[in-house]
């Protein structure tokens, strides 16, 4: 099985931190992905609103440089949408289709990357907050339909204002995220769309009751993308205590097994560490060993 194996382009942790030779250039953090054995890269557009210039991926100059970068390295290309300050399954219809008119205008304008996929959180923080809430299971339950219903109506807009300008549903991967996932597999049916199986948002019990083996099969031949990072599980202070987003190694993942799932599900798509880079780059030294 051939993996092209990815990682995030601009992960928060990297802006923030700044480590010694970052320079806020997308050709010159690809080019560095690339020589160290990175054959995928995903453009985090969460965080390009940081940079000193957030219009950067979209100007000629920059797709020419990346294009030209892609073929020479024989890479691939993909999208992460954004989910902060955007809420797919807002209840306010406003805040919903602002949201759907900011998901389209980024989508338009990395066309010319030509992203194999366009990953997406299709709930909001809101509705990531609903297991956490002192309620009873009716009343979560409530609120959970709730949310999915505004997610439907956002996921059904997004996909109508796709197709005016050519791109497929398929396009759009809805990401295993803090929402029960059988909602995901629903939308992905219902409206023709692929999915990303995040492996350490699984790992952590973000979209409830699902293990592994259970969500790849759910999926079927429906996965563009797949996620990985370690998750840290123990007890403090009587509490359990959970980090995602951990380095390759550091946790409970089992890395072999991922393999044995996405062999069996014949998938050779992009697996993307998602991870900030330094750790991204250990974790693949660990991967090659």
């Amino acid at each position: 099985m051939k993996l092209r194996i990815g990682l995030p382009i601009f992960w928060f942790s990297d802006l923030i931190n700044r480590p010694e030779g970052f320079e806020e250039s997308y050709p010159k953090q690809v080019l560095k992905a690339a020589e160290i054995g990175f054959q995928h890269i995903e453009f985090v557009l969460n965080t390009h609103y940081f940079l000193r210039n957030p219009s950067q991926l979209f100007t000629k100059e920059c797709v020419q440089e990346l294009m030209a970068l892609k073929k020479e390295h024989n890479l691939t290309f993909s999208v992460h949408l954004p989910f902060w300050s955007v809420d797919p399954s807002s209840h306010i219809d406003r805040i919903r289709k602002a949201t759907v008119e900011e998901m389209s205008y980024l989508i338009e304008n990395t066309l010319d990357l030509e992203p194999t996929t366009y990953v997406l959180h299709a709930t909001g923080e809101f509705a990531a907050e609903v297991n956490s809430m002192k309620l009873s299971p009716e009343q979560k339950n409530a609120l959970i339909n709730f949310f999915a219903k505004n997610s439907r109506h956002f996921v059904k807009l997004l996909v109508e204002n796709l197709s005016q300008i050519g791109v497929p549903s398929k396009k759009i991967a809805l990401e295993s995220v803090k929402f029960p996932f059988k909602y995901s597999i629903e939308l992905a049916k219902e409206f023709d769309t692929s999915l990303c199986i995040d492996v350490g948002h699984i790992l952590a019990g973000y979209p409830g009751d699902v293990d592994l083996k259970e969500a790849f099969e759910l999926s079927k031949h429906r996965v563009s993308e797949v996620h990985v990072h370690d998750v840290i599980k123990k007890m403090e202070n009587g509490r359990l205590y959970v980090k995602d987003h951990s380095p390759i190694g550091s946790g409970t993942l089992n890395f072999h097994e991922v393999l044995d799932f996405l062999e069996e599900a014949n998938f050779c798509g992009p697996l993307v560490l998602e991870l900030k880079f330094e750790d991204a780059a250990n974790s693949l030294k660990i991967i090659f060993g």
